[in-house]
């Protein structure tokens, strides 16, 4: 459907359109007025999705887990270092089960656990290590699934580098990969050639 003003159709009416896979897991990957979240979970990870499980709480060993908080961030680099942006899902487990966030907001405040204090950690802990100048491109939002929130983190592509402490994150296929700093210098004069 060329020059379709995608923008203006409802959620009813983009599912009806026969279009390519691929096309509308990246539509819904950007706009708000869809439940992306299932929709994002039942076509799995790919290059413009990627799920955690939890940010902060690790459920194996009943604690917070500052590993779980460093692969968010780089996660979100990964995404604003690629060309097209992508979104993390949080609360999604590897095998696509829906893991909800109870422990994971508890974990973060266990006085007032909610997707207010959820979503104004994630900005602090995302802008204190990529830079608070990053946060126009990044969109919080929160979805239900069975009783169950799920945290979408809508990322688009970066107007400069994200580094990572000394890493670059690229979004390569359905992961992100750390460039060797060759590797770095090579991907930001095409990335971010003028």
């Amino acid at each position: 459907m060329v020059g379709v003003d995608w923008t203006r159709l409802s959620q009813d009416a983009v599912t009806d359109v026969d279009i390519k896979p691929i096309f509308l897991r990246r539509l819904v990957t950007m706009v708000d007025d869809f439940n992306a979240a299932e929709v994002l979970i039942g076509e799995g990870e790919c290059e413009w999705v990627e799920w955690k499980v939890a940010a902060y709480w690790n459920a194996y060993y009943s604690k917070k887990d500052e590993n779980n908080k460093d692969k968010v961030i780089r996660s979100v680099a990964g995404f604003l270092n690629s060309t097209e942006g992508g979104t993390l899902l949080i609360g999604v487990a590897d095998d696509g089960s829906v893991a909800g966030l109870a422990d994971d907001y508890r974990a973060v405040s266990s006085q007032k656990p909610g997707r207010d204090k959820y979503e104004l950690w994630l900005r602090q802990i995302i802008g204190a290590k990529l830079g608070s100048e990053f946060d126009r491109f990044i969109k919080i939002s929160f979805e239900e699934i069975g009783e169950k929130d799920i945290c979408l983190i809508r990322v688009a592509a970066g107007n400069r580098p994200a580094f990572n402490g000394d890493t670059l994150p690229v979004r390569k296929g359905n992961r992100t990969n750390n460039l060797t700093l060759k590797e770095a210098l090579q991907y930001s004069r095409i990335r971010w050639s003028e």
